[in-house]
């Protein structure tokens, strides 16, 4: 379901070709029979233009560019302000063929970046794309459209004016059925802060609100969402940095952390020791849903 474009052929016949939006990255294979004799060819990509420039921009900050070989900008994401930084760039691959130039404007790095070893340097590094992911996840324009969208959404509407839990509860699964919102949890309250519902995975974060108004102008309540839960926040953190990643609330070590339940103290900045392997740490504070703090800890 993470293809975007695909072509089979079989010698110089193209059997299929299914074609999405503009794609990087293309991977080319063999199809086998049952004995392993070759019967055609694929070339597919998972990797669409526009999204890798929004996930790397959020990484790594700035602006991103995806330039074709004459130079013409095929997705971008980041202000454009950030054009007039120094450039950093490196080749990729357009799907089905043909070469791309990834362009990166970063921002300023600060100084305190630079840790007293080449490994706290790594860590504080990468501490800082863990940040830059958390503010994203609460304040991107990802969420900012979600939250547009759920809060202007007629049935969810009348469900928190009527204080209709099945009501609100339809209109939430509604949401999460569709795939281009990709919200994890809904919660909703009355001007007069009664719970309506809260519906989604327990464990959340990074959470946005916005208040709900009618066709009117007049307030209706509030609603709390997350685009992004705890498990998504770790694999996006160890598939792009390696690190480990420990999250805990008040209550404890949040479940599916990488080590669990890890140290039982871990510093903002420093070393500490997980059975016989040595990590440097970078931890910072987030949104636990629907409130409260969530501390991060990064180990490298």
């Amino acid at each position: 379901h993470q293809i975007r474009s695909i072509t089979i052929t079989r010698g110089a016949h193209r059997l299929a070709t299914i074609t999405g939006p503009p794609a990087l990255a293309p991977a080319r294979g063999l199809i086998r029979d049952a004995h392993g004799r070759p019967v055609g060819r694929y070339v597919l990509a998972v990797a669409q233009d526009g999204a890798i420039a929004r996930i790397t921009q959020s990484l790594v900050g700035g602006r991103v560019e995806l330039r074709d070989a004459r130079g013409t900008v095929l997705a971008a994401a980041g202000t454009p302000r950030a054009a007039a930084a120094r450039p950093l760039t490196f080749p990729a691959r357009a799907y089905p063929s043909g070469a791309l130039t990834v362009v990166l404007r970063l921002p300023a790095v600060s100084p305190t970046t630079c840790g007293a070893t080449p490994p706290a340097t790594v860590a504080d590094t990468i501490g800082q794309v863990g940040e830059r992911l958390a503010r994203t996840e609460a304040r991107g324009a990802t969420v900012r459209r979600v939250l547009r969208h759920v809060a202007t959404d007629r049935r969810f509407e009348r469900a928190v004016a009527n204080a209709d839990p099945v009501a609100l509860r339809a209109a939430i699964i509604r949401f999460f059925r569709t795939r281009s919102l990709h919200v994890v949890r809904v919660r909703a309250m009355t001007t007069d802060g009664r719970l309506v519902g809260d519906v989604g995975g327990p464990y959340v974060l990074c959470p946005a609100s916005r208040t709900i108004r009618d066709a009117a102008g007049r307030a209706l309540g509030r609603v709390t969402l997350s685009v992004q839960d705890d498990t998504g926040y770790i694999k996006l953190m160890r598939r792009f940095t390696g690190a480990a990643v420990v999250l805990r609330t008040a209550t404890g070590t949040v479940p599916g952390s990488t080590l669990m339940p890890g140290p039982p103290a871990i510093p903002a900045r420093g070393e500490v020791a997980v059975g016989d392997r040595q990590f440097n740490t970078y931890t910072f504070t987030t949104g636990a849903f629907p409130d409260g703090p969530l501390t991060v800890a990064l180990l490298v």
